[in-house]
């Protein structure tokens, strides 16, 4: 499911910008949920607000990486902003630090564009976590954490 369909129409509004605010938890990420309405991970879907431990791995993902509006200051008006952010949780923000665009990506010239760019983008990462949490998963049934005879 794309998580964007419960945005505001960002086309018509001035974006919040993430920027200059408080924690995580308690302004853009808290911010983002009263906006959308979201309050599981993106990504796995993890419920984040149904206990104090899973509040407290609460984490919003900039999914086209901050880096490449500073390599290229034409995607900073939208990079930055809440439209190209999900609330996840910090094992899925954590798997997805690596991640980075390819060098030849253009920046988009309209905000139509960006969007479809960033929704391309999204799914590539949810597939990639899908594989890199059935990987955590054989690890953890694994219990390498157990003595070995």
């Amino acid at each position: 499911m794309n998580p964007f369909a419960s945005y505001p129409k960002w086309g018509e509004v001035d974006p919040l910008p993430v920027r200059g605010m408080t924690t995580c938890r308690t302004g853009y990420a808290a911010r983002l949920q009263q906006l959308t309405g979201q309050t599981s991970c993106a990504y796995c879907g993890m419920d984040l607000v149904d206990t104090f431990e899973h509040w407290l791995l609460v984490s919003v993902d900039h999914v086209i990486p901050q880096n490449v509006a500073t390599k290229d200051a034409s995607w900073g008006k939208w990079v930055h902003n809440l439209y190209n952010t999900v609330l996840c949780c910090s094992a899925c923000n954590g798997f997805l630090n690596r991640f980075r665009l390819p060098l030849n990506a253009q920046a988009p010239a309209t905000f139509d564009e960006f969007c479809r760019i960033r929704d391309e983008v999204f799914e590539t990462r949810r597939k990639r976590l899908e594989k890199r949490w059935t990987e955590e998963r054989a690890a953890y049934d694994s219990k390498p954490w157990q003595a070995r005879p």
